[in-house]
This record gives structure tokens, C-alpha cells and sequence, in this order.
């Protein structure tokens, strides 16, 4: 039995009690039977539903098939046309034109399973029954294209029952047109498809009031008035969208974006780095606070308090929201909670959240694709360098291997022992073991030109926390040089003798660091936050302070004489370095895209690496 026509079942079977007695309507057509006893309503669900699942609901299924090009689809047009024209000629009414619908979709399942032909049948059955007024036959093959064709759930049954509406002409097909159509307005909105959902809605108003079913008309104006409403507020939307494709970090713009993203679509998964880079300082702490997870049930927690506590402030549907995104991470956090006052309310507030109209989310809600501004692409205009560790970026040459500087600098590195493995932060990353460095023959030149400001980023993973290692050396050791080391448990950002740390790194966990110096303080930033920051306003750094003449590396010192000792145990992904100082905004940005697994930048190889 098909995905879908088991779920009409399911249903059926707990609506009558009669679990696995299905009658033989149901048996041999369960779509129209279901139909019969409850309506086009749940029909629409579970359409919308089988096609969001796809195969992830049905393991053995295979993906759906793309839909065939229009050569096939003409050719499959004329076969048709050839086959049935004896049927379309002597179908008049419109019990004629539902059984002509009926058979085609009979033919359609004995041809080959994700052919034209049977792609080009089913659409044409449902053309024929939604033509007639008959909009469950219609729907039925609806059903059968959404389970073996790439074809989009909520344009497709939107279409459909427009063209329905349009024809019908009883009663009870105006009243079918009506009910379905008050669920797929709302899914057709959800997509940004407001102007179908404007024209649906009106058919379907006019289709209830002809139907006499007045409080469904009312129903329906209403839910005409919000759709107006969201459009209104979609608009606003892409306006800010044009301001962040200027300024990818401007904090009004990224909190309009967020607030629309999450509050009105629905979307926090991508609505959540939005409001880190807003200017709400409230919505922004808990935005950052969510962004860096949680490995505990203690840290899942809090991090639904902080949304929590945020929507004791607001009201209405903004309150609602925030509160069941903390019920998201309550929900979590529940089951493993130690028995205390703090899982007594967790209990008590997920108990609270069952009076909410809406269900708690089980994970990040999927909604429809935005084009948001990418904020990379002002950020790493000003980098010197930029190495991801992607396998295109590397490439051997004259026996050696070579890994490309996206930054378009021309800063290549030589890999010295260091291993490219696909477990990085974002994509591959490098691993370090021994003896192993990458060097940077050309980068401390270019770095030290006219160098007044200087922010460097690294994703980092030590091995250990025995004695010290470099991340970073740019030049002499100590007095004279640029360096990112890690000593003992701390991280270290060093600009001659002047040097800020944080204090408490673990081994085998992943940290994103971010030294700073504006020509005024020196700042190290890890994991998004300011860790320390000193006074450094009287440093010159060019060429002859720092000693160009010993270069820069990875994973050890650039002074070749004094390595020994100094080499980096453990991974470095996502290497930049700036001749400028990243803003807390940008630095929050690099984060996060770490966070989400996701590369600097992706470039083809070059055929030199370089």
C-alpha cells in the first residue's frame, strides 16, 4: 500500500476505532473514501506532509523522480491524446469526465514508474477532474504525482483547487473546494506565494458563501486579511534585504531581518544569527547563547531560560514565540536533568507551554529559502589571508604541496608534514603531529606594508596542553614578532613583549580565536567573546620590528633555528588574517559560520595550489 494511503488509514482508523478492519472503500480507494467520511481537509495535510517526509518517511522508498523535460512530456502529450480520443469526445458530464479522470489514473500505474508517460497521464486526469468541479479525484492525483514526481506540494494542490472552484457547480463541490482550500492558503503564504494564496482565498470565500456556509466565509476573510498582512510585511522584509547586501553587519537591518525570520516565519535556523548581529541587546545575548549550543542538560537549560526570561517582557504572539523556543531547549534538557529545583521548573514551565495554541518544535523549523545577504562578502574583502583546507585548495607542484590563499593575496602555503583530514570545523582542516608546519614565504612582507590595525582568526583543536606551541609566528620570537600560541591551558595573543591569554582551554575541543589589535588595545576574543584586552597604543609593527626576514608559519615558530619544542600538536581549520580590526559584529559573524560547519569561502583549485 502506498506512504500516503497507509497515513489515510492511520487516520481513518483512529477517528472510527477500528484499527486494522479497514472497510473495502478504504481498501481499494482510500483517498476517495477517506474523502467521503471527513472532508479534503485532512487530505491536504497529509499531502503537504508525505511531500515534506519524502523518502526519509519510508525507508525502502526511492527519491522522488525530477520532472521529465518538455520534449518527453509532448511526446507522452501525443500518445495520450491518440489512446483516449475516443474517451475525451464522448465524456459530457461530469460523472463522464471523473470516470475518464479515474482510468487515465488506472493507466497511469501500469506504465513505467517515473516515466513521462506516466507523469503526463496523471496530470492529465487531474486536469480533467478539476475541470469537472471534482476536486477529490483531482486530489487523488495530486496524491499519486507528489509521491513519484519533484513537483511543489503547495503550488500544485493550490492550482488545482483554484481550477476547482472555478468549475464547480453544487453544492457540495463548493463546500469541498472551501475547506480544503482554508488549510492551503495558509501553506501557499508560509511559501511566499502570496498572490496564489490572495486568489485561492477569494475562490474559496465565494465557493463557501455559494455553498451557504457563512462562518467558513468568515473563516476565510479572515485568514485573506492576514495573508494581506504577511505580504505587507515580506515586502518589508526584502527592503532590508537590500540593506544588508550593502552592509552585511548593520545591526537595525539584521534585527528586522531576525525578528521577521524567527517571529514570523518561523525560521531560527536562520533567523538566529540575525538577531546575534542585532541591535537588541537582549534578543542579541540570548541569540548568541543559542548559537553556542550546549553540551549539558544544565547548559540546555539555561539556554532556554535566557529565551524564557526575554518573552516575560514581551506580549501577545511575540511572548508565545520566544516561549516555545525555550521550550525547544527545555524539552531537551528535561529528560536528563538531575532531580532539583531547576528540572521542577523546567517540568512546570513545558507544562505551561501545553495551554499554547501552538506545538512545541522538535527541531529547528524548516521554511522556504531566503536569498539573505551573505555577510562574507564585505568581511573577507579586507583579508590578507584566507585558507580553508578544502581538497581543491591544495595542489602539488614540483614535489612539493602547495594550499591556496583565497584572499587573493597571493600568501600560498608550503605544507610541511601537516595531514589535510575531512574532520574540520568546517569541511576539512589540517592536522599537525611532530614535526609538522605549513610556511608563509610571502605573507609577512605583504602583512608588515603600512600595517596600523590587525585581526587574525583561527579555528583551533590542541592535541594536549603540554608546555607551549604556536598556532601562529610571524617573524622573531618574543620581542619582535606577531604570534598566536598556545602555553599550558591558555591561548596567548602576542605583539612583541605586549600579550593578552585566556585561560581554561581543554584538549580535543574545538575553539574559534580571534586576536585584535586596533593600534590602540589589544583584545583575544574566543568563541565569540572578548576574553581579555590590554592597553597597546605605542607599537610600530612593520618590517624591521617584527623581523620579516624569518617569515611567518603555521603550527610552529617562523624562526627556523629555534623551532624545537614549539610545534602546534592537534588542528587548525579556517585560517584569516586582516590588516584591519574585525568589529565584535564581524567577529560574531566568522563564529557562526563556523558553528554551522561552513567554509570561509569555496573556490575552484588552482592548477599551481596558489
Amino acid at each position: 500500500m502506498q506512504f500516503v494511503s497507509r497515513l489515510l488509514y492511520v487516520r481513518l482508523s483512529s477517528l472510527t476505532g477500528q484499527a486494522g478492519k479497514p472497510d473495502v472503500r478504504v481498501r481499494l480507494h482510500p483517498l476517495t473514501a477517506f474523502v467521503s467520511h471527513h472532508g479534503l481537509v485532512w487530505v491536504i495535510e497529509i499531502l503537504l506532509m508525505a511531500s515534506c517526509l519524502g523518502v526519509a518517511a519510508e525507508p525502502a522508498a526511492q527519491s522522488r523522480t525530477p520532472i521529465p523535460d518538455a520534449t518527453a512530456q509532448q511526446t507522452a502529450k501525443k500518445a495520450a491524446g491518440e489512446l483516449f480520443a475516443d474517451r475525451f469526445k464522448q465524456a459530457k458530464t461530469s460523472v463522464e469526465k471523473t470516470t475518464l479522470a479515474t482510468d487515465m489514473m488506472d493507466a497511469a500505474g501500469k506504465v513505467q514508474a517515473g516515466s513521462a508517460d506516466q507523469y503526463v497521464l496523471l496530470k492529465i486526469a487531474r486536469d480533467v477532474a478539476a475541470g469537472t468541479g471534482d476536486a477529490a479525484t483531482a486530489l487523488q492525483a495530486v496524491e499519486r504525482l507528489l509521491e513519484q514526481f519533484d513537483e511543489p506540494a503547495a503550488e500544485l494542490i493550490g492550482d488545482t483547487l483554484l481550477t476547482a472552484a472555478r468549475e464547480a457547480t453544487t453544492s457540495a463541490q463548493h463546500k469541498a473546494v472551501a475547506e480544503a482550500a482554508l488549510s492551503i492558503a495558509g501553506k501557499l503564504s508560509d511559501a511566499d506565494q502570496y498572490e496564489t494564496a490572495l486568489r485561492l482565498g477569494e475562490a474559496a470565500r465565494s465557493s463557501a458563501q455559494r455553498a451557504k456556509l457563512y462562518p467558513l466565509a468568515k473563516e476565510l476573510t479572515a485568514r485573506i486579511e492576514e495573508i494581506r498582512r504577511q505580504q505587507l510585511l515580506s515586502e518589508d522584509y526584502r527592503k532590508v534585504l537590500n540593506v544588508l547586501e550593502d552592509k552585511p553587519t548593520d545591526p537595525a537591518a539584521n534585527l528586522a531581518a531576525g525578528r521577521h525570520l524567527c517571529f514570523v516565519k518561523g525560521n531560527w535556523d536562520r533567523g538566529v544569527p540575525m538577531l546575534a548581529l542585532g541591535s537588541d541587546q537582549a534578543l542579541r545575548a540570548a541569540a548568541i547563547k543559542d548559537l553556542r549550543g550546549a553540551t549539558s542538560a544544565e547548559e540546555q537549560a539555561a539556554i532556554g531560560d535566557a529565551w524564557w526570561d526575554l518573552a516575560e517582557t514581551k506580549q501577545g504572539e511575540v511572548r508565545d514565540t520566544l516561549r516555545l523556543r525555550a521550550g525547544l531547549w527545555y524539552r531537551q534538557a528535561e529528560p536528563k536533568l538531575a532531580e532539583g529545583l531547576a528540572a521542577l521548573k523546567v517540568k512546570q514551565r513545558l507544562a505551561e507551554l501545553d495551554t499554547i495554541e501552538h506545538e512545541i518544535p522538535a527541531a529547528p523549523i524548516a521554511a522556504t529559502e531566503h536569498r539573505v545577504a551573505d555577510p562574507r562578502q564585505q568581511l573577507l574583502a579586507g583579508a590578507v589571508l584566507l585558507m580553508t583546507f578544502e581538497a581543491e585548495t591544495f595542489a602539488p607542484k614540483e614535489g612539493q604541496m602547495f594550499v591556496a590563499d583565497l584572499s587573493g593575496c597571493g600568501n600560498y602555503g608550503i605544507v610541511e608534514g601537516a595531514k589535510r583530514i575531512p574532520a574540520g570545523r568546517a569541511g576539512s582542516a589540517l592536522q599537525f603531529e611532530g614535526k609538522a608546519s605549513i610556511v608563509l614565504p610571502t605573507l609577512a612582507t605583504q602583512l608588515t606594508q603600512g600595517l596600523r590595525q590587525l585581526s587574525i582568526s583561527a579555528w583551533v583543536m590542541p592535541a594536549d596542553l603540554k608546555g607551549d606551541s604556536m598556532v601562529l609566528d610571524i617573524g622573531f620570537v618574543a620581542n619582535a614578532s606577531i604570534t598566536l600560541f598556545r602555553v599550558d591551558d591558555k591561548f596567548r595573543f602576542s605583539l612583541c613583549e605586549t600579550a593578552c591569554a585566556f585561560e581554561g582551554v581543554q584538549p580535543r575541543n574545538w575553539y574559534h580565536v580571534v586576536a585584535v589589535w586596533d593600534g590602540i588595545e589589544q583584545r583575544i576574543h574566543v568563541d565569540g567573546v572578548l576574553a581579555d584586552k590590554i592597553t597597546n597604543d605605542r607599537l610600530v609593527l612593520n618590517a624591521t620590528s617584527i623581523g620579516v626576514g624569518h617569515g611567518a608559519r603555521l603550527g610552529t615558530q617562523a624562526k627556523s633555528a629555534s623551532r624545537a619544542g614549539r610545534y602546534f600538536q592537534g588542528l587548525i581549520d579556517e585560517v584569516a588574517i586582516f590588516k584591519r580590526a574585525l568589529s565584535e559584529d564581524e567577529i560574531q559573524v566568522l563564529f557562526q559560520l563556523g558553528r554551522r560547519g561552513e567554509p570561509l569561502l569555496k573556490a575552484p583549485r588552482t592548477r599551481s595550489g596558489r
